[in-house]
């Protein structure tokens, strides 16, 4: 069941996790897919399990860290947990090739405002935004977490550094809080629509919380212009490799 190949994806997909505050999706959906064999939907539901538990794993560093905003993280959990829920019922209505295409596209469009962010060329900054704007954004993170399976932590840190103020360490920590709740949400919702392997489940976690041990020590020693660079570039060049991919293979299949 297990393999050399799941097992580097799941310590890559804690790192991830733990070094950025999301992004464990982006991996785990592709690499059940493509290496486990799973259905598009199995995969996000599977993946959604895996990114909850790694991401509770790599809170519990950060609170040590002390680099959580408890209350942007409680405000955007609450009302992403909804948005989340009701997400992944919507899911089973629309076509899987749209899910994955709508999934990298905003992967991309994040990724540009991260390299923008750390290159300087947006330096706007809200000092304390409203509770009423943080919970708009939340629900909308939370919708699109269930509908396509990411743990929207690649959306959330942006958010978070763009629009909240925060700092990139405190916005990664603060994160994970945001993620292990939608993402449960999110799995919750998915659940009754597809076919949940728990010894997968189980199996890919226990690397990816080694992982996230690992990407919490990382990022702890990386300034925070680097950290949203590197960011920003993972998820442009994974939103391009991997839609382009899938349009290819889409393309193929139906000559």
């Amino acid at each position: 069941m297990i393999s050399i190949p799941l097992i580097t994806a799941g310590i890559l997909i804690g790192a991830m996790l733990g070094l950025t505050g999301g992004g464990g999706s982006l991996l785990s959906v592709p690499a059940l897919i493509y290496l486990a064999g799973l259905p598009i939907r199995d995969a996000i539901a599977n993946s959604l399990a895996i990114v909850t538990l790694t991401s509770l794993v790599a809170l519990s560093l950060q609170i040590r860290n002390k680099h959580i905003n408890w209350r942007v993280g409680a405000t955007f959990s609450v009302v992403s947990v909804i948005g989340a829920f009701v997400g992944a019922k919507l899911a089973v209505w629309i076509p899987a090739l749209i899910i994955l295409l709508l999934f990298y596209s905003v992967m991309l469009s994040s990724g540009y405002s991260m390299i923008s962010k750390a290159k300087g060329k947006t330096n706007k900054l809200m000092a304390d935004v409203g509770s009423i704007r943080l919970a708009g954004l939340g629900l909308s993170l939370g919708a699109f977490t269930g509908l396509v399976g990411a743990g929207g932590g690649f959306l959330v840190v942006p958010v978070l550094v763009i629009y909240a103020g925060l700092s990139m360490k405190t916005a990664v920590g603060t994160s994970l809080l945001v993620v292990s709740l939608k993402s449960f949400a999110a799995f919750v919702g998915y659940s009754s629509h597809a076919t949940i392997d728990y010894p997968l489940i189980g199996y890919i976690a226990v690397f990816a919380a080694l992982g996230a041990c690992i990407g919490v020590a990382i990022s702890s020693r990386i300034r925070e212009d680097q950290l949203q660079l590197w960011f920003g570039i993972v998820l442009f060049l994974s939103a391009l490799l991997l839609g382009g991919y899938e349009i290819i293979s889409w393309h193929n299949d139906h000559r």
